[in-house]
């Protein structure tokens, strides 16, 4: 073994105990109550306002969910309440098995070696895979997804012709794309991989098998068809996301070199506390490993989804970059860049035994350490919830509300049609609710508004909670 590990524990032990963090740090984050904020406040009020046959039309606030978790998430709901803790069961159930069953897959591509090991604690202390997994958002499912889209492909690979295992891949796909719109990339790179193995290796008892399963999924998708198109193809939503430069630009040739250097970079870095452009290079020198060892259907079956995903955005139907519906990927990436780490870690040791330590070292120090501290202190957006407790306490019937985050004010004062825009009236108190950046008052959004509101009125109450606040004004003075 190149790290020397101490040697009460092998890597088992240690991939166990990185498992254990992982799981501990996601049910801290849990734990922690924080309130819901407008992302997560579109999907609520989606499973709260709309039935089970409406969920799989277009959705409100041009949200997009796969059917199957609105689904699940409105029984779920209905069982336990509408309470945050509630609502984010399911994304936190599919973190934490998301976390253990990661550990196995990695194993099968990394084998038992510290690979094995810097994968599976990049995956269990990545900060943005931690909070979605306390997040009204189905990523985790994603990542799920595709962590056992992969493992069973891995074990199709492995058994060849063995009809279970083919019959577990395909039906895991099928399932999926419910759950998970993102895992039909994933089953799409693993199903390549698989059909091209087969005909190059002239095993035609296999390719049957292998093409009922894509049957079973294509079944799946073309259900699917309506939902999706009503909810990947609103306005809105494909408006957001070429404002946000998830999509190519398609009218200059050096425009797009740099998004795709932007976008990829910027994908690489997303998941850890490191620059794109190191997690890039470790991918790509992690990539090169495993072709050089022979492991050239992992590598693809790790490359080919982010590839397709890629293909999707230049057909301006998935965002592609640094954006938390990359999230799939995520699993793919660690498994390279474990892999590439210790490739360069070997290959330093031979020049000076330290050095490889202390490279993998400083790549995983820094993501731990912010993990370690968040499972202490969880984080927190914007806790608008006690801002609207406070309101429903204290507010009048005829108060009117000034609120930036309409959503979420719905959600908490449940459907009062007062948080909708209008014109306030000068004889009637006013409510203003905003959310700000962390404790900074001075980041207030909609800070033009309460001003014109404080040269007029006087100030009655005042509560600002973390990334939040809310301001009661008096009727108009003269």
């Amino acid at each position: 073994m190149a790290f020397a590990l101490p040697q009460k524990w092998n890597v088992a032990q240690w991939v166990t105990a990185a498992v254990v963090f992982g799981c501990v740090c996601r049910l801290s984050q849990y734990a922690a109550g924080t309130s819901l904020w407008y992302d997560e406040s579109f999907v609520a009020l989606n499973v709260l306002h709309k039935g089970a046959g409406a969920l799989l039309g277009a959705l409100e606030w041009d949200e997009s969910a796969p059917p199957g978790f609105l689904i699940v998430e409105r029984f779920t709901t209905a069982a336990a309440g509408r309470s945050e803790y509630a609502f984010r069961l399911v994304p936190l159930l599919a973190g934490l098995a998301t976390v253990i069953c990661f550990a196995f897959t990695a194993r099968r591509i990394c084998g038992n070696g510290p690979a094995w090991l810097w994968s599976v604690l990049m995956l269990a202390a990545s900060t943005k895979l931690i909070v979605h997994a306390a997040t009204l958002k189905h990523f985790t499912l994603d990542t799920l997804a595709t962590v056992l889209i992969v493992w069973s492909a891995l074990k199709v690979r492995t058994n060849g012709n063995n009809l279970v295992w083919i019959l577990a891949w395909g039906i895991l796909g099928a399932a999926g794309i419910w759950l998970s719109f993102a895992s039909l990339f994933s089953f799409a790179g693993t199903s390549v991989v698989l059909l091209v193995a087969a005909v190059c290796a002239r095993r035609p008892r296999e390719i049957a098998p292998l093409a009922a399963a894509n049957l079973l999924v294509l079944i799946s998708l073309l259900t699917l068809a309506d939902p999706i198109r009503a909810q990947l193809g609103t306005h809105g939503l494909l408006g957001y996301w070429s404002r946000a430069g998830a999509f190519p630009p398609t009218n200059s040739l050096p425009g797009l070199g740099w998004w795709l250097a932007v976008s990829i970079t910027g994908f690489s870095g997303y998941f850890w506390r490191w620059p794109g452009v190191v997690m890039l290079t470790l991918a790509i020198v992690g990539a090169g490993a495993l072709w050089r060892s022979q492991r050239r259907s992992e590598m693809l079956m790790l490359l080919l989804p982010i590839g397709f995903a890629l293909m999707a955005s230049g057909l301006r139907r998935w965002p592609f970059g640094n954006n938390p519906h990359m999230v799939f990927a995520a699993p793919l990436l660690f498994v390279l860049v474990a892999t590439g780490a210790e490739a360069i870690h070997v290959r330093v040791n031979s020049w000076r035994p330290w050095a490889g330590a202390v490279a993998i070292t400083l790549l995983l120090t820094p993501g731990l350490l912010h993990a370690a501290r968040g499972a202490v202190h969880p984080e927190y957006k914007h806790q608008l919830g006690p801002v609207f407790d406070f309101v429903r306490r204290n507010a009048r019937p005829a108060d009117q509300f000034i609120v930036i985050d309409l959503a979420t004010c719905e959600f908490y004062l449940e459907g009062d049609r007062r948080c909708r825009p209008h014109a306030v009236q000068p004889g009637e108190r006013v409510w203003f609710v905003s959310i700000q950046s962390g404790s900074n008052r001075a980041s207030l959004t909609g800070r033009d508004s309460l001003e014109r509101l404080k040269r007029h009125r006087s100030v009655l109450l005042v509560y600002e909670p973390y990334g939040a606040a809310c301001y009661l004004f008096a009727r108009e003075e003269g």
